[in-house]
C-alpha cells in the first residue's frame, strides 16, 4: 500500500484512460443526452444535513437539468426519505455520506430505500456524536464491511481532501487500517468541492488500486448541482450501479471553483456551529469521568496535528491500532 501511495503521490501525469472515462471539463448535457446514458450527480446534501438546501427544489433543478441525484447527507437518510415522497420523474439514488471514526468518508448508495432504512438504523444512528454531521463512531472497516451486507455501492469519498478526512495521509499516519479496501467498490475520482489537482491525484489512486470511478458535485447550495455527473448506460438505479460496479461508467465535470463556493461554506459552517458547545463539552466530560483514556483516544494525534500543520480538529474517540508505527509519517506530508 505505500508503494501504491508514493507512486500516486510523486505522480505529476494528467488524468488518462484509454476509455476517457474522466474528463474535467463543463457537461454537455445536450450532447450526452443523444447518446442515451443516465446523468447522476452522485454527491447531493440537502438541509437535513449541513446544507440549506429543501430536497424538493434539488429534484426541480435536477429535473430542469435532465439529471438525476444521489442523497448522501452526512450521517442522515432523512432527505433520501422525503424524496421518496415527492412524485417526480428524477432518479434519485438512496444515498448517505458516513464521517468514520478514522476520519475518511465512505458513500453508499442502495438501490432500494427499505435497505438503506435498515444500514442506517443498524450501523449508523446508534452510533452518532454531539455534531451529527461529522464523524461517527464507527470504524471504517466496520462500515464497508455492514454495507457489503446488502446490495449496495461502497465509495471512497474525496480521499485527498483536506485535513483528517484524507484517506492517504490517514493511512500512512497510522491511523487507518488501509485492508478496509477490499470491501471498496470505487472511489469519488471527480468532487465539486475539491481542487483540480487533488481530484487527479484522486483519480490515479483509484486507477493504482483498480478500483471502480464515481463523481459528484458534494452540492451544500442548488447552482452546484450538475458541476460533476456520473454517467452510464442504465434504465434503471440496479442497473446503474452495477454499471459502475463493472466499470462501464464515465465521470463528467470539474469543481465550481472556490469563490462561488464561499456562499455554501458560510451554509455549511452555520449548520456545524450549533453543535460546536455541545461537541467539546460532551469529549470533556468522557474524559474528565474517566470513560476514555486520553492516551487511548485521538486527541493526541489531533493535537500534534494542529501544532504541525495549523489545522484545527475537534476530537472524536478512537482507540490506536495497536502496532502501527509511524515512522512514516514525516515524509508523508511532503506530498501534502
Amino acid at each position: 500500500m505505500l508503494r501504491i501511495l508514493k507512486k500516486v503521490f510523486t505522480s505529476a501525469k494528467d488524468i488518462h484512460d484509454t476509455e476517457i472515462r474522466i474528463t474535467q471539463e463543463k457537461p454537455d448535457f445536450k450532447s450526452l443526452k443523444k447518446k442515451n446514458v443516465m446523468m447522476i450527480d452522485m454527491h447531493v446534501h440537502t438541509r437535513f444535513s449541513d446544507s440549506y438546501s429543501r430536497v424538493g427544489k434539488i429534484l426541480s433543478k435536477a429535473e430542469k437539468l435532465g439529471i438525476g441525484v444521489a442523497i448522501t447527507d452526512h450521517n442522515e437518510i432523512q432527505g433520501v426519505l422525503r424524496a421518496s415522497e415527492i412524485k417526480s420523474a428524477v432518479p434519485v439514488i438512496p444515498g448517505i455520506e458516513v464521517g468514520t471514526l478514522e476520519g475518511p468518508h465512505v458513500l453508499v448508495y442502495f438501490t432500494e430505500i427499505f435497505d438503506i432504512i435498515d444500514f442506517y438504523e443498524r450501523y449508523i444512528a446508534p452510533f452518532k456524536n454531539a455534531d451529527p454531521f461529522t464523524n461517527t463512531s464507527v470504524s471504517i472497516k466496520d462500515l464497508v464491511v455492514s454495507a457489503s451486507r446488502y446490495d449496495s455501492l461502497v465509495s471512497v469519498a474525496h480521499p485527498f481532501s483536506h485535513a483528517y478526512t484524507n484517506v492517504p495521509r490517514s493511512i500512512m499516519n497510522g491511523i487507518t487500517d488501509p485492508s478496509f479496501f477490499d470491501y471498496v467498490d470505487a472511489v469519488e475520482v471527480l468532487n465539486g468541492a475539491i481542487s483540480k489537482n487533488r481530484n487527479k491525484n484522486a483519480a490515479e489512486f483509484a486507477k493504482a488500486l483498480h478500483m471502480r470511478y464515481t463523481g459528484g458535485s458534494d452540492s451544500h447550495s442548488l447552482f452546484e448541482i450538475g458541476s460533476i455527473v456520473t454517467c452510464a448506460k442504465a434504465g434503471s438505479i440496479s442497473e446503474f450501479l452495477a454499471s459502475i460496479k463493472n466499470g462501464r461508467n464515465s465521470v463528467i465535470g470539474k469543481p465550481v471553483g472556490r469563490v462561488k463556493r464561499v456562499p455554501s461554506l458560510a451554509k455549511l459552517s452555520h449548520k456545524h456551529m450549533q453543535y460546536l458547545v455541545p461537541a467539546m463539552c460532551r469529549q470533556m466530560e468522557a474524559y474528565l469521568c474517566g470513560e476514555m483514556d486520553y492516551e487511548e483516544t485521538i486527541i493526541a494525534h489531533k493535537i500534534d496535528m494542529i501544532k504541525t500543520e495549523g489545522h484545527h480538529f475537534f476530537t472524536q474517540k478512537i482507540h490506536m491500532p495497536q502496532g502501527w508505527r509511524r515512522e512514516n509519517k514525516k515524509s508523508a506530508f511532503k506530498y501534502f
